[in-house]
């Protein structure tokens, strides 16, 4: 099950010029399967919406973090949505809250500097500590000045459109004695 030569070698190559590589675990109720079985990669099991492992999820020490993997709304064919399953839906995840979290004026140069990052921001979902199924959990991203009433689901309206679906934050109300200010939220 290890990675052959040319897998190792645009591994190698793609680090070698500052990439940090986020990889699917894989789909097989096994162990992790390549690309993320390496060591220079950072490895992404899937969850459900209950944050218990995805049943198909592929899991092993290797695995450095988990995210949604069940049931992900996505674009199908003639415009039309669906959804889908597989941890090729969680790695995006992760990739994303990494994007987000570097935009944060975070200096991060490699998958180690990454993941010790990263862990700072993980609901441990298992075992303590990184385990073989959540790796080191779900990262939950909070941007800076964001409250956690702003993105409540009181605030959080999800709507069906004949396109998909459409996510609308309302603003946050914030009462005073003297007047009701509206506090805009993005």
């Amino acid at each position: 099950r290890g990675c052959d030569s040319m897998m190792e070698y645009a591994i190698d190559y793609a680090v070698s010029k500052g990439v940090i590589l986020i990889c699917a675990a894989g789909n097989e109720a096994s162990t992790v399967s390549h690309p993320a079985m390496h060591d220079k990669v950072i490895a992404v099991s899937a969850i459900n919406s209950n944050k218990y492992i995805a049943y198909f999820s592929n899991t092993g020490e290797e695995i450095d973090f988990t995210a949604p993997g069940v049931k992900i709304l996505t674009g199908g064919p003639n415009n039309k949505n669906g959804y889908v399953d597989g941890t090729s839906f969680s790695a995006p995840a992760i990739t994303g809250f990494s994007i987000l979290s570097m935009l944060d004026d975070v200096n991060i140069d490699t998958k180690n500097e990454l993941v010790i990052h990263l862990k700072q921001y993980c609901e441990d979902l298992g075992e303590k500590g990184q385990d073989d199924l959540y790796g080191y959990g779900l990262p939950v991203y909070e941007r800076k000045g964001e409250s956690e009433t702003s993105r409540s689901p009181e605030n959080t309206t999800i709507e069906e459109t004949t396109n998909g679906f459409e996510t609308t934050t309302q603003p946050e109300t914030k009462k005073t004695e003297e007047t009701t200010t509206q506090l805009e939220t993005k």
